[in-house]
């Protein structure tokens, strides 16, 4: 299971307790949290982070993931959802508007 993280200021990883939000996916699941590369150009938009993404799990995992996506994550899953299908098992968006 690999869940987008929202937005924060920093790039870096978040404190233990919003991690441990996600315990209860720890038997079925191993969980990745991911967050924003560092260094966001100028118009960098919500399309592409989940191009980022999808990227990196074709690279870490090879092949279709269940993602949760949490508040901007949310957003940024549905587009990932949409945009790269081979790549998602099943999806679900907590907390996020649509894009």
């Amino acid at each position: 299971m690999v869940v987008f993280q929202g937005l924060t200021f920093e790039n870096k990883p978040q404190p233990g307790f919003m991690v441990m939000g996600y315990g209860s996916l720890k038997d079925d699941y191993t969980v990745y949290v991911v967050l924003r590369k560092p260094g966001l150009p100028h118009g960098y938009t919500l399309k592409d982070m989940a191009d980022d993404y999808a990227a990196m799990i074709r690279e870490e995992f090879g092949g279709p993931i269940d993602v949760i996506g949490v508040s901007t994550g949310g957003s940024i899953v549905q587009h990932f959802a949409a945009d790269h299908p081979d790549l998602v098992a099943d999806w679900s968006s907590i907390r996020a508007p649509t894009p």
